[in-house]
């Protein structure tokens, strides 16, 4: 019975006139061979196989026939190991390899058929080996299977059988067949589909496309040395690091995380291709380069401007390298940094941030290209002092360890931070008497003890010119004998706190947070705190002839600091000179900026205390030498010194807008108010509402009792004020008056044309015109400094 079978399927088979009889005989054929495999091989040996490719290559119409074949022939070579008969080798020489392909474009919409199809080829490559799979390429097999995969891609068995057999061909390390599949868009296809899986959450599916590439990666290393070119050029070219990179995002940890490791390595693997030696003549390196900022752009833009510390341990080696050689090509060819780039410094500050020493290697641009540190966040300018903290622990720089009580502290910082070589220590560690604790947080609480007992009121070291909001050097401090030894101590500690990112609770004036960065005081910044002051130094600025206003250099005040020192007894005013002998110098038009120079510093409370400032500034540069501060001066705005030393303070928008007045064209229920607001609320953080803060009122705090007690202009009561002002248009950006309380927004078009604004106005405006600044309006400031004297609103 098996022999008169056998004879039956290869003469139906040999009816070469009869498709539908040869049909059937296939179906034969394939279910012979699965049920009694000696049957199955008499045939193979009876040239059954022959003649089953002769009725493929005679009816290629007939896909039902075609369906069959591919049937048998992939059940057969599957069976090849078991047998020890070369089916593969059967099949290819007889022509099947190139009867499936055919079939194969002949058929291209029936799926059924192309699965068939496909796994045949993928049995022959398994089984038949390298020689075989020269065969099969060269017929053009693996552009059949890439173009039947993607007019079927809606199928998924077609898809995973497609995969299948392009990992097959994968294995093999041959470099035509690698070369084969990325030219005709196999590479492309397969990070298409990872791509749609990864938009599904479908992720064992994206990895099954991950493992094609990880195949191919092998292989490449055995058979060629240092891999294929070319396929290596179309993993960049055709997209497929786009959906790798987002991947790496979406490991669960910790349970995937040899996942995420192996697709870390072979990521960076490859990505340092791009700027190690490159071997290979037909590596396209410019192309590739491309290719990859491309990619490293759309990684960028998928975090949405938020980097967790996963992300970024994950794609720190990936991302900076290639936005750095991003940034020299452009400052090369265009002195300009990309906008691509731009839009983007503030993610690429969280690298800098998760690791501090990038700021002086593949993101130092963030630092040298930003004027005035535009470029960096205050949480990177932070970093950047702990990049600098190290740079300096390298160049030799002690670390000492104070041990303190938590009474007497001023004692013990003495003993400490005293002996000679102690206050140039960088590394510092705090430990409390008779107490076990130990961390990073006693260094913390420390500099907040200390900070709370230098400025304590009854040391009388330090004093306020507006209400007690901020903090200046004392004249008054001069009656302790030991004073100077103690701004020198300050000095050092704020040095430190600034080194290690810890903050001190001592809120500096803008004038004296000017001194400490080196800045020049000017009659602008008088303008700020004291209008008649400053009218009074415009009035002298803008004089023909000084002179016949019969000015000296001596001066008079009316502030407690100032009349506690002065030698008239009983006396409500101080007088004091300019310059030794100032009461008999009178005003020329040789020396009249000298004279508005010290009136301006006389003004702001600073030249009284010159000594102190100096003497807080000796101790400041021991652990934050002169070059580190001028550097960092560079890179910091006074609002952002001033949250560096003292911290973030804690601001209730919801105390601010119901303690705000409004005046000119802004009204409480106006739309600008509303954007305003909205502004604070959806789009501004704690950051950017302190730094609002400063720039509006001359400080980042709020009194302890809230917005409903803000001081002013001598110390009344001052609330918060938005100005509307119908005389400047978009072009200008926004103003402040700080004596006054008063932000004046100039008449824009759009919510988001406000916060860009507001943006730039306390980011500082140093790259932008003086006239975009816009002129004050000096008869609504009059008007205001006449009610906070009368005590009014």
């Amino acid at each position: 019975a098996q022999v008169e079978t056998v004879k039956t399927i290869l003469d139906s088979l040999a009816e070469s006139s009869n498709g539908d009889l040869q049909t059937l005989a296939l179906l034969g054929f394939g279910w012979v061979s699965f049920s009694h495999p000696p049957s199955g091989l008499a045939l193979l040996q009876s040239n059954g196989v022959r003649l089953m490719v002769s009725a493929m290559q005679r009816h290629p119409l007939n896909r039902r026939l075609q369906y069959y074949a591919c049937g048998t022939v992939s059940w057969l070579a599957g069976q090849e190991t078991n047998r020890k008969v070369p089916v593969s080798r059967f099949v290819t020489d007889a022509g099947g390899v190139e009867a499936m392909v055919a079939a194969s474009r002949l058929h291209i919409q029936d799926w059924n058929l192309q699965i068939a199809c496909s796994m045949a080829l993928c049995s022959i490559v398994s089984h038949g080996g390298p020689g075989v799979l020269q065969t099969i390429v060269s017929f053009g097999a693996v552009e059949a299977i890439v173009e039947a995969v993607r007019h079927n891609r809606h199928v998924p068995k077609m898809q995973e059988a497609g995969v299948v057999t392009l990992k097959q061909f994968a294995v093999l390390p041959w470099e035509i067949s690698h070369k084969r599949m990325a030219q005709c868009g196999a590479i492309r296809l397969l990070g298409e589909f990872m791509m749609t899986a990864l938009a599904e959450d479908d992720l064992k599916q994206a990895d099954d496309m991950l493992a094609f590439f990880y195949i191919l990666d092998d292989a490449q290393k055995q058979g060629v040395a240092g891999g294929c070119s070319v396929t290596i050029t179309h993993i960049f070219t055709d997209g497929a690091i786009v959906p790798m990179m987002q991947r790496l995002q979406r490991f669960k940890l910790p349970e995937e995380i040899s996942g995420m490791h192996a697709l870390r390595h072979f990521l960076e693997n490859y990505f340092q291709l791009n700027f190690g030696p490159v071997g290979w003549l037909s590596f396209d390196t410019a192309l590739i380069r491309s290719c990859l900022e491309d990619a490293v752009l759309q990684f960028l833009d998928q975090l949405k401007g938020k980097l967790s510390a996963k992300d970024s341990q994950l794609s720190l080696m990936l991302v900076t390298p290639v936005v750095a050689g991003l940034v020299a090509q452009s400052l090369q060819e265009t002195s300009q940094l990309p906008d691509n780039v731009l839009k983007h410094s503030a993610l690429l500050c969280s690298y800098a941030v998760h690791r501090p020493s990038l700021l002086r290697a593949d993101l130092r641009f963030l630092v040298e290209e930003g004027e005035g540190g535009s470029l960096l966040t205050l949480e990177a300018k932070r970093a950047w002092l702990t990049c600098e903290k190290e740079r300096l622990m390298r160049l030799g720089k002690a670390s000492i360890t104070i041990v303190t009580g938590r009474t007497g502290i001023m004692q013990d910082i003495c003993e400490s931070l005293t002996p000679v070589g102690a206050g140039a220590a960088v590394g510092i560690s705090v430990a409390f008497r008779d107490e076990r604790a130990a961390g990073d947080g006693l260094r913390r609480e420390w500099f907040q003890l200390v900070g709370a007992e230098f400025a304590d009121p009854q040391v009388n070291l330090f004093c306020s010119y507006d209400g007690g909001r901020t903090l200046q050097p004392s004249p008054s401090s001069a009656l302790n004998d030991t004073h100077i030894s103690y701004f020198e101590l300050i000095g050092k500690v704020v040095g430190l706190a600034l080194l290690h990112g810890e903050t001190v609770p001592m809120r500096f004036s803008t004038p004296f947070l000017k001194r400490i960065l080196g800045h020049t005081l000017t009659p602008e910044d008088l303008s700020l705190v004291d209008p008649e002051a400053y009218k009074s130094i415009k009035y002298v600025i803008e004089a023909d002839d000084v002179e016949d206003l019969c000015l000296t250099f001596c001066e008079s005040s009316d502030h407690p600091a100032d009349v506690v020192m002065s030698q008239e007894e009983s006396a409500a005013m101080a007088h004091f000179e300019l310059v030794p002998g100032g009461t008999d110098k009178e005003v020329t038009n040789l020396n009249r900026h000298e004279y508005i120079r010290l009136k301006v510093e006389h003004k702001l409370g600073l030249l009284r205390c010159r000594t102190q400032v100096e003497a807080f500034l000796r101790g400041l540069h021991e652990p934050l030498p002169r070059d580190s501060m001028m550097r960092l001066s560079k890179i910091v705005s006074v609002a952002e010194m001033d949250l560096l030393i003292a911290g973030m303070p804690s601001i209730d928008l919801d105390d601010w807008e119901t303690h705000t007045d409004y005046m000119g064209s802004i009204t409480k229920d106006s739309q600008e108010a509303k954007w305003f607001w909205e502004i604070l609320r959806d789009e501004f953080g704690a950051t950017e509402h302190a730094k609002l803060m400063h720039f509006t009122t001359g400080s980042a705090s709020v009194p302890g009792t809230g917005f409903s007690t803000l001081s002013g202009y001598g110390g009344g009561r001052c609330r918060f004020t938005l100005e509307g002002r119908t005389d400047q248009g978009p072009e200008y950006l926004p103003t402040a008056a700080t004596c006054f309380n008063r932000l004046r927004v100039p008449k824009y078009t759009s919510k988001e044309q406000m916060a860009s604004r507001l943006q730039m106005a306390i980011m500082g405006v140093q790259q932008f015109h003086e006239a975009a600044m816009g002129a004050p309006n000096a008869e609504a400031d009059a008007a205001a400094a006449a009610a906070i004297a009368r005590g009014g609103p």
